[in-house]
């Protein structure tokens, strides 16, 4: 409003400390509005001769507030970042463990014949032992099949014999039809097969036992450890599919470092 004024040329319409009601003159100042001039009125009512004093500050009746950096300052010294993150951790890795425990509880009050085919990695053992919190694997309920390529580590077969000791179950194990010992695949195949053929390899020792293994069992519901993080083709990917044969994946949610915490607390 003062620019306004100091434009159109008049005199301040705010009356000084010092100046009355009779000194104080009223004018009609031109003021642009939409594009023309329109004259507009400012009418201050005061009673005559009635000196206004200017503003003065209330004291405040409040102590005076702490700066806030100064408190955010001490409080940041007491925090442990690392504390903090570890709590939310735990209690991240309960939520997703208690959501697989109710995934298992569901498939076996729905299906009959329940399949976990396992490598071993460290995801499986997490299967393993969640399973094995409900019982299930010393129960029957959910069968392991193990897949024997005749080409695995000694310390795999030692592996798969403490896992079974530890969660008291007898892995159900396939291998190349024809076959029924390493010898037996040698003498057959010799041990440079994989690297003549690669694909006829994996037809023979994993997709031919692999499916004999679901019609022997007669799965109707196979547990598998893919999760969202393994790429993009499973970033959308749920805990239950549907399909002739259905499919739980209870890591869904998972990634990497969840169960990795969780598979040591379930090696120790």
């Amino acid at each position: 409003m003062a620019k306004v004024m100091a434009m159109a040329g008049a005199a301040p319409l705010i009356p000084s400390s010092s100046q009355t009601f009779s000194q104080f003159q009223l004018r009609s100042i031109p003021l642009p509005f939409c594009g023309y001039t329109k004259r507009m009125h400012l009418n201050l009512v005061y009673p005559q001769e009635t000196v206004i004093q200017p503003h003065t500050r209330r004291p405040l009746s409040r102590p005076p507030r702490v700066r806030a950096e100064s408190v955010a300052s001490d409080t940041k010294e007491l925090l442990d970042v690392n504390e903090w993150n570890k709590q939310f951790r735990d209690a991240r890795l309960k939520h997703l463990e208690a959501q697989a425990l109710d995934a298992f509880k569901k498939a076996v009050d729905t299906f009959r014949n329940i399949t976990f085919p396992c490598a071993l990695i460290a995801g499986d053992v997490v299967i393993l032992d969640l399973l094995e919190r409900l019982g299930f694997l010393s129960n029957g309920k959910v069968k392991v099949v193990f897949i024997d390529t005749f080409h695995l580590f000694p310390e795999t077969y030692s592996f798969l014999k403490q896992i079974e000791a530890r969660y008291n179950f007898q892995a159900h194990i396939f291998h190349a039809a024809g076959v029924n010992s390493k010898s037996d695949y040698l003498a057959k195949y010799d041990s440079d097969f994989y690297l003549r053929d690669i694909d006829e390899y994996d037809k023979i020792c994993k997709v031919e036992p692999f499916d004999r293994a679901l019609a022997t069992l007669e799965v109707e519901l196979m547990i598998n450890g893919r999760r969202r993080d393994h790429g993009a083709d499973r970033a959308h990917l749920e805990v239950l599919e549907g399909g002739k044969i259905f499919k739980l994946q209870p890591l869904a949610y998972w990634e990497f470092r969840c169960y990795k915490l969780s598979f040591i607390s379930c090696i120790h």
